[in-house]
């Protein structure tokens, strides 16, 4: 509790700065000290609840991992516990073929901007949606399937949507795989660290806490520092038509 106390604010995923993601997944199911398990059965969980983990996370979304669980199903052919991650596992292969296709309708911003406020005079006079999110944030994810919602906004050119991610500089690429998988169309900004901490002292409210969505106005001010989330529907639609109008 009290680590979770001092840490939770902090984006630091635990990683061995000389290890690659795919790495920690391979070590994690295949190069473990078996010597910490009595037998078989033990080591096959400790296993799978590695699965369990990677599975549930577009973080460690690759081939690597696809390939490290067909090697799990090989190693334990008449195991039946692998139904239960068919939809995931299926969930994993069609992410990495979307994510292998070209998707044209993200943009995403080179410039490096050092605080929120020079972000944002990139979109003067245009109403904006905000969107602070991290390609490890589960409920980031889950927000996402509701996206359709704020979709006749854009076409209609009534507001701008702005991702912010929070990844790690090391993980761009899990990031711009994220975009794709995800269909995110808008405008994608990568903040670092000095970014991060000039964002929540602008914004305020629940500083840390992802998904943050807020609404800005043509003037590059906030109308609402934390707004509602696609998936509570008609209150971020009605929050929107009180920006725009």
């Amino acid at each position: 509790m009290a680590y979770a106390l001092a840490n939770y604010k902090q984006y630091n995923f635990p990683q061995n700065p000389t290890m690659s993601l795919d790495e920690m997944v391979t070590n994690r199911l295949f190069k473990y000290d078996t010597s910490l398990f009595r037998d078989k059965k033990a080591r096959f969980a400790y296993e799978l609840s590695g699965i369990q983990l990677y599975l549930n996370d577009q973080l460690f979304y690759s081939p690597d991992l696809l390939h490290a669980v067909y090697d799990l199903q090989t190693k334990y052919p008449t195991s039946t516990h692998f139904d239960f991650y068919k939809e995931k596992i299926e969930k994993l292969r069609n992410s990495l073929e979307t994510s292998s296709q070209d998707f044209r309708n993200a943009k995403i911003i080179q410039a490096n901007y050092n605080s929120f406020d020079n972000l944002l005079k990139r979109f003067e006079g245009k109403n904006i949606l905000i969107d602070i999110w991290a390609t490890w944030c589960h409920p980031c994810i889950e927000e996402f399937k509701h996206k359709a919602i704020i979709q006749p906004f854009i076409e209609n050119d009534k507001i701008e949507m702005l991702f912010i991610s929070i990844d790690k500089p090391q993980w761009e690429d899990r990031w711009r795989q994220s975009i794709k998988i995800n269909e995110l169309q808008g405008n994608h900004f990568r903040a670092d660290k000095k970014f991060i901490e000039d964002m929540w002292s602008v914004i305020g409210d629940f500083k840390g806490a992802i998904p943050r969505y807020v609404l800005i106005d043509k003037e590059g001010k906030i109308f609402k520092s934390t707004a509602a989330r696609p998936s509570e529907g008609n209150q971020l639609i009605q929050q929107i038509e009180l920006l725009i109008n």
